[in-house]
């Protein structure tokens, strides 16, 4: 297995089926212009790494997970090829939240002093 950090922003909102595992739909672009191409990665969640994205994330948050990557091959209308997914490990918010207001910049005071205040 290979060990990796996916980074990226969620292409939908955490998704269960049943009792299986929270699965993560993760974006990552690269390039500009004509070259611009975008790679998903498809990372499950077990446990309490799974229970927390469902409460917390949504489609559009950036994201980095850690992750064991492997191989799993598929069989679907005759077709059958092979795809590189993940189990994540651990998650947390990269870059910040989006939907979380900025704080305002703090409000400087100026003082103004007139020529006849100054000592000298």
């Amino acid at each position: 297995m290979i060990n990796a950090t996916i980074t990226g922003n969620l292409g939908r909102d955490p998704e269960r089926k049943g009792e299986g595992p929270v699965v993560l739909a993760i974006a990552s672009s690269h390039g500009f212009g004509d070259r611009k191409t975008t790679t998903w990665a498809r990372v499950a969640l077990w446990g309490k790494q799974g229970e927390t994205a469902l409460q917390y994330l949504k489609k559009g948050d950036r994201v980095a997970v850690a992750a064991l990557m492997y191989l799993r091959e598929w069989q679907q209308d005759g077709k059958s090829g092979t795809v590189l997914e993940a189990d994540g490990k651990a998650w947390e918010f990269a870059g910040g939240k989006p939907d979380q207001p900025k704080p305002a910049p703090a409000q400087v005071k100026r003082a103004t002093v007139a020529d006849h205040d100054l000592p000298f």
